[in-house]
């Protein structure tokens, strides 16, 4: 499981580091992009604790920006106007989050990639 969970957690990083338009390009058309981003990162990161004891390559620094970026969701989440596609364009707090996962990639040792989110189903509602 740690191996799978490692790789589903650096895809949403990936997600997340991603600009805008490979963001948008990267989820279907019919979710709400700015919440499936953060969701897709949040759905690893409630995992963390329990994989993070067993494998060495989430050392305190890795936390701590994982950490960080999950705080940052966490205040994002009560401002209802950062999460319509303009915002996720613009605003400085989605270009922190974007920066924040790029640290996270790197001190993991992973390069950018464009994000493969293969493992998600999405369903229409």
């Amino acid at each position: 499981m740690s191996e799978k969970f490692y790789n589903t957690l650096v895809q949403s990083l990936r997600l997340v580091a991603s600009p805008a338009d490979i963001q948008i390009k990267s989820l279907p058309d019919f979710v709400c992009i700015a919440d499936e981003i953060a969701l897709t990162y949040d759905e690893t990161y409630v995992l963390l604790p329990q994989i993070a004891e067993e494998d060495k390559r989430f050392t305190p620094q890795v936390m701590e920006t994982l950490k960080e970026l999950d705080r940052l969701f966490g205040e994002m989440s009560e401002d209802k106007t950062l999460w319509d596609i303009d915002q996720l364009k613009e605003n400085l707090k989605w270009e922190k989050s974007r920066l924040l996962a790029y640290e996270a990639l790197q001190l993991l040792g992973e390069p950018y990639e464009f994000p493969d989110l293969g493992y998600i189903s999405y369903v229409r509602g």
